[in-house]
């Protein structure tokens, strides 16, 4: 007889920062104008089903959940890519025989406004520890930056209670990112903490306690819809080059192969090809993490990428956009992340 038991990851780190994101100290240096340029654009999120998650409670079943979207419409269910099922519900059970080793996607789709919503990854690993194999490396390869949750189901007589019984290394398995006990209670996936990392391969290590059997290590992602930035580019010396008129997609807040390094700066560089007054809006993700939903500072900078021209943040909306006026030459558009993680949209409109 088995004991099947899960663990999730209490890993979402969320730093509060006072640079343009913390509401008393933001300061608004802005230039006043008396004509207003249309700035508007669709977030991606717009007719989407969004905070999908999934919960699992067997290793042959999988429940779906998300927010329905703000129209009547059927919502089409897909497992890498293959239509599975549709309902004009919030939520669908799966049930299907995972296979170990194998990668599992799904996202629901909206037939009314086309849409479809984040992805969410499985992927399952099987293995056995014992005194002669006390210990078990699986190489997960993220495609998308993403949320990350590593559950476990075990035997009964294998120990996996120290605190480094399952750690997560870098590619090279040089540089230990995050460490953990086994499981303890609970047996759903999706339901508390996680990892925030960047994609890219990782190597995850179960270390045996004592005893020996059988385990299942589940590991789970949420993306979001929107597309990121190129990384690095959190400095002025490496920013990402951008046209007015043009939306640019960023994520922030996602660690990367070093401990407790989320990305907590954006930094692009745009041209003001000439002196008139121009409009700057910002769309951050409203998908809500496990009660962690994003806020982010906004500064538009001057050429010495110091000096700023207007600072403002997010907190309390989804969409802002500010009214500046720009004289010709170089400006930086810095993106500060104040909480939890995610993606964005913006653009700097000249209303030509």
């Amino acid at each position: 007889m088995k004991l099947y038991k899960l663990l999730i990851c209490p890993l979402i780190l969320a730093v509060s920062l006072s640079i343009g994101c913390n509401k008393e100290n933001v300061t608004q240096s802005e230039v006043t104008t008396n004509e207003t340029v249309d700035c508007s654009f669709a977030s991606p999120e717009t007719g989407a089903p969004l905070n999908l998650i999934a919960r699992s409670s067997s290793l042959n079943h999988v429940e779906l959940t998300w927010s329905l979207a703000r129209v009547t419409s059927s919502y089409k269910i897909y497992r890498n890519d293959v239509l599975i099922g549709s309902t004009q519900d919030d939520s669908y059970f799966d049930y299907y025989d995972f296979s170990p080793e194998t990668k599992y996607t799904y996202y629901v789709f909206v037939e009314a406004t086309s849409k479809k919503s984040r992805l969410i990854t499985l992927t399952t690993h099987a293995g056995y520890l014992s005194e002669t194999t006390p210990q078990d490396n699986y190489t997960l390869t993220l495609d998308a930056d993403c949320w990350l949750s590593l559950g476990i189901t075990k035997d009964v007589n294998l120990d996996l209670s120290n605190y480094s019984a399952l750690e997560i290394y870098n590619s090279s398995g040089s540089t230990k990112i995050y460490s953990t006990s086994g499981p303890s209670i609970g047996n759903t996936i999706g339901g508390g903490g996680g990892l925030n990392i960047k994609a890219g391969t990782y190597i995850i290590r179960l270390n045996r306690t004592a005893g020996k059997g059988n385990f299942n290590l589940k590991c789970y992602t949420i993306g979001t819809i929107y597309s990121g930035d190129t990384e690095p580019n959190d400095t002025k010396e490496n920013s990402i080059l951008v046209q007015t008129n043009t939306i640019v997609n960023g994520h922030i807040g996602f660690n990367g192969e070093t401990p407790n390094s989320p990305d907590l700066v954006d930094f692009f560089r745009i041209d003001i090809p000439s002196s008139k007054n121009y409009a700057f809006t910002i769309n951050k993700s409203s998908e809500v993490n496990f009660n962690q939903e994003m806020d982010l500072g906004v500064s538009i900078l001057k050429n010495d990428g110091l000096t700023p021209v207007t600072e403002f943040n997010t907190i309390g909306t989804n969409n802002i956009t500010k009214q500046i006026s720009l004289t010709t030459g170089t400006y930086y558009i810095k993106v500060t992340r104040g909480f939890a993680w995610g993606g964005y949209q913006f653009k700097m409109c000249s209303g030509d």
